[in-house]
């Protein structure tokens, strides 16, 4: 098709010299617009093909994004409700051993991109907790790791200019801001709570292994290393909390935003 089209424009080229040696002006105007013309219908083809592309790449990167939020969100659901047993377990702990629960109130500069608030606290119930299994449960968790891969693919290739709706690229980028909030407060739990285990297993605690409540208590109260760390971990717990809740709201307006998007695009 491309050495047809070359073969045709030289024709017309070579018809349009034989005109201008002849003077027959009339042929050459012809053949000069059927040239112009087929320059602009080649251009605009070209541009209506480019602009295909792109809208087909910006449904795929949509529909990519949703089921990584999909697989996110599941994540984000799990490490909540792991975090709010943890946190449930160390007030069980604390109030069985004699000594003063979790109290937290402090605000943080970032307050209003992230939550750290007392809500986990009062969710946090100790109905659902067997006692001779409240080491286990302070000290296992969940840490999730969003996907950002087709955030990262979108970016390295330059293919944000493909996204129409500027809005929904800044909902983008916010959303993958605070997953890396998330993978921070990650590696600063899973330190700590190596820390948390190390001690315990001074002390023959160790995680789905049962201990008497009595005993358990008693070993809380008498080694303040122990309290100690058990509360740090319970602290950062609710700060590790506050990023995934946070993560968790701007996934789900994110979410609600691309599907809006992919049922209503032009």
């Amino acid at each position: 098709m491309r050495s047809s089209s070359w073969i045709d424009n030289a024709m017309i080229l070579q018809r349009l010299a034989t005109s201008i040696r002849k003077q027959d002006w009339f042929t050459v105007l012809i053949e000069t617009l059927i040239v112009v013309l087929g320059v602009f219908l080649g251009l605009q083809l070209g541009n209506w093909n480019e602009t295909r592309a792109d809208r087909d790449r910006e449904i795929q990167i949509v529909s990519d994004m949703l089921a990584d939020i999909d697989i996110d969100r599941k994540q984000y659901a799990n490490a909540m409700a792991l975090a709010t047993r943890r946190i449930a377990a160390v007030n069980m702990s604390l109030d069985g051993a004699g000594l003063p629960t979790l109290s937290f109130e402090y605000d943080l500069p970032n307050a209003e991109d992230v939550s750290y608030n007392n809500d986990i606290l009062d969710r946090a119930s100790t109905d659902i907790l067997d006692p001779k299994y409240l080491w286990t449960n302070v000290v296992v968790g969940y840490f999730p790791t969003p996907s950002t891969s087709t955030y990262d693919a979108m970016v390295g290739s330059g293919e944000t200019r493909v996204m129409r709706n500027r809005q929904l690229v800044r909902s983008i980028q916010l959303y993958r801001n605070l997953t890396e909030s998330v993978a921070t407060q990650n590696d600063k739990l899973i330190v700590i709570r190596a820390e948390t285990m190390n001690i315990g297993a001074k002390y023959g605690l160790a995680p789905y292994l049962t201990v008497e409540p009595d005993s358990y208590y008693r070993m809380l109260a008498e080694k303040p290393d122990l309290a100690a760390i058990t509360r740090i971990l319970a602290t950062f717990t609710i700060f590790h909390f506050g990023e995934i809740e946070s993560a968790n709201r701007q996934a789900a307006l994110l979410q609600a935003q691309l599907e809006t998007y992919l049922e209503t695009r032009p």
